[in-house]
């Protein structure tokens, strides 16, 4: 009788942003606490981002989080400060994101900044 291991699982986030080229020093500041800060969860294996400079300044943000179970990700994705919520915190200037995992719907009713709309796909614009 054989016996297989099963196969290895994890589960994760992704978000995609477009930071404007003014905001993106407080952007990547924010970006490096939340780093250390998410990496605390009980499950969270990784906190991985990549970012590309656009032609006009801009940057382009690609945000990924990795768990050992879909429970973890969930509790992070409904209770926990995710990449989103920070983008919706630094509304001063206008930041599209972009995410797999929640639709404009979902965003705009958990939304409590009046200042801020999701746009579907998922796009944030908030400006102060």
């Amino acid at each position: 009788m054989a016996v297989a291991a099963p196969p290895y699982v994890s589960y994760s986030s992704m978000t995609e942003a477009r930071i404007p080229a003014g905001t993106w020093t407080t952007v990547y500041s924010s970006l490096q606490a939340l780093k250390g800060h998410v990496q605390e969860y009980p499950g969270c294996q990784s906190f991985d981002v990549f970012v590309r400079a656009e032609g006009d300044g801009d940057v382009l943000v690609h945000c990924y989080t990795t768990w050992d179970t879909a429970g973890q990700l969930e509790v992070f994705l409904e209770r926990g400060y995710t990449f989103e919520r920070l983008l919706a915190d630094m509304s001063r200037a206008e930041i599209i994101a972009l995410t797999d995992r929640l639709n404009a719907e979902e965003l705009n009713r958990r939304n409590t900044d009046p200042k801020i709309e999701f746009i579907a796909p998922v796009k944030v614009r908030g400006t102060r």
